[in-house]
């Protein structure tokens, strides 16, 4: 009985030990800056770190099902596109910036991104397609990814608006 308390303590202590040097290596990752970041121009690097496209995106988001969202322009005046993995437009920048409620939506997902067209309060979301054709023409005034087959909207203000989901097809 008394092996089986102390191998469980011993568990325990491995489990609470690897943990805390995890949060450790975190905690000083972020501190010293490991992780991107956005600078005035940007690019993709191949895992061995060789630049794949060159610094000339205002803003350069993840790779997702194959295109990646990027920014031309300042952040006024500038618009969204995607490219692909050798740094051609698949899609060309044409869109408003990609934000809803705070989060960002940049990335492909179940075949189709969201895109903001209009600005302030006249912007609209839709769903494109990895071609750019619109799949759900802009009429949300907020609009999430999907997952697994839906995605949540919002027709209306952010007070009196309601929020519900469509379906992919």
């Amino acid at each position: 009985m008394q092996g089986g308390i102390m191998n469980r303590r011993v568990g325990y202590d491995f489990v609470i030990q690897t943990l805390a040097t995890a949060l450790v290596i975190f905690t000083v990752a972020s501190v010293v800056g490991c992780r991107p970041k956005v600078t005035r121009e940007t690019s993709s690097t191949s895992r061995t770190g060789l630049l794949v496209v060159n610094p000339q995106f205002q803003y350069a988001g993840e790779f997702s099902e194959g295109l990646g969202r990027v920014q031309i322009g300042d952040d006024k005046t500038g618009k969204w596109g995607f490219i692909d993995t050798q740094g051609k437009f698949a899609v060309n920048p044409q869109f408003g910036p990609p934000v809803w409620a705070g989060l960002q939506t940049d990335e492909f997902h179940d075949g189709l991104a969201v895109v903001n067209v209009g600005s302030g309060d006249n912007s609209k979301y839709g769903y494109i397609d990895k071609q750019g054709h619109f799949v759900v023409n802009p009429q949300f005034d907020e609009a999430g990814n999907f997952s697994e087959g839906l995605a949540a909207v919002r027709i209306g203000n952010d007070k009196t608006g309601k929020y519900g989901y469509i379906a992919r097809n």
